[in-house]
Protein backbone atom coordinates (compact mmCIF):
# COMPACT_ATOMS: atom_id res chain seq x y z
CA UNK A 1 0.00 0.00 0.00
CA UNK A 2 0.76 3.23 0.19
CA UNK A 3 2.89 5.05 2.93
CA UNK A 4 1.76 9.05 3.26
CA UNK A 5 5.27 10.81 4.21
CA UNK A 6 4.72 14.06 6.70
CA UNK A 7 6.81 17.07 4.69
CA UNK A 8 9.18 19.28 6.65
CA UNK A 9 8.14 22.62 8.19
CA UNK A 10 10.31 25.35 7.32
CA UNK A 11 10.74 28.79 5.70
CA UNK A 12 13.00 31.08 4.49
CA UNK A 13 13.30 34.42 3.44
CA UNK A 14 16.17 36.63 1.44
CA UNK A 15 18.12 39.28 2.42
CA UNK A 16 18.74 41.50 -0.27
CA UNK A 17 21.10 44.14 1.74
CA UNK A 18 23.68 40.96 2.38
CA UNK A 19 23.10 39.20 -0.59
CA UNK A 20 22.14 35.64 1.63
CA UNK A 21 19.20 33.55 1.96
CA UNK A 22 18.20 32.34 5.44
CA UNK A 23 16.62 29.06 6.21
CA UNK A 24 14.83 28.04 9.10
CA UNK A 25 13.82 24.59 9.76
CA UNK A 26 10.96 24.01 12.33
CA UNK A 27 11.74 19.57 11.65
CA UNK A 28 15.15 19.06 11.59
CA UNK A 29 15.93 17.37 8.33
CA UNK A 30 17.83 13.67 7.42
CA UNK A 31 20.34 15.77 4.90
CA UNK A 32 20.09 19.68 4.04
CA UNK A 33 21.73 20.15 0.31
CA UNK A 34 22.11 23.74 -1.53
CA UNK A 35 21.40 23.13 -5.46
CA UNK A 36 23.32 25.17 -8.16
CA UNK A 37 23.68 25.98 -11.64
CA UNK A 38 25.54 28.48 -13.40
CA UNK A 39 24.44 29.24 -17.40
CA UNK A 40 25.84 32.20 -18.39
CA UNK A 41 23.77 32.59 -21.44
CA UNK A 42 20.32 33.15 -19.85
CA UNK A 43 18.67 32.97 -16.64
CA UNK A 44 16.82 29.72 -17.96
CA UNK A 45 18.41 26.71 -15.34
CA UNK A 46 15.83 24.04 -16.94
CA UNK A 47 17.48 20.29 -17.06
CA UNK A 48 16.49 20.65 -20.86
CA UNK A 49 17.97 24.03 -21.29
CA UNK A 50 21.63 23.55 -19.76
CA UNK A 51 22.22 20.20 -19.31
CA UNK A 52 23.14 18.39 -16.14
CA UNK A 53 24.97 21.02 -14.75
CA UNK A 54 23.01 21.16 -11.83
CA UNK A 55 24.96 20.28 -8.21
CA UNK A 56 24.70 19.85 -4.50
CA UNK A 57 26.48 20.50 -1.67
CA UNK A 58 25.57 18.99 1.76
CA UNK A 59 24.96 21.82 4.21
CA UNK A 60 25.20 21.72 8.12
CA UNK A 61 22.12 23.68 9.97
CA UNK A 62 23.01 25.67 12.92
CA UNK A 63 21.32 24.15 16.49
CA UNK A 64 18.58 26.33 16.30
CA UNK A 65 17.69 25.09 12.65
CA UNK A 66 18.98 27.41 10.76
CA UNK A 67 21.15 27.63 7.39
CA UNK A 68 22.46 30.84 5.59
CA UNK A 69 23.74 30.83 2.28
CA UNK A 70 25.72 33.59 0.62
Amino acid sequence: GHVAQVLPRFDWRVNWDRGEIVVHAQDRPVKTLLWQAANPKTRDFRLETIGSTWTSTEQTLDTDGRLTVR
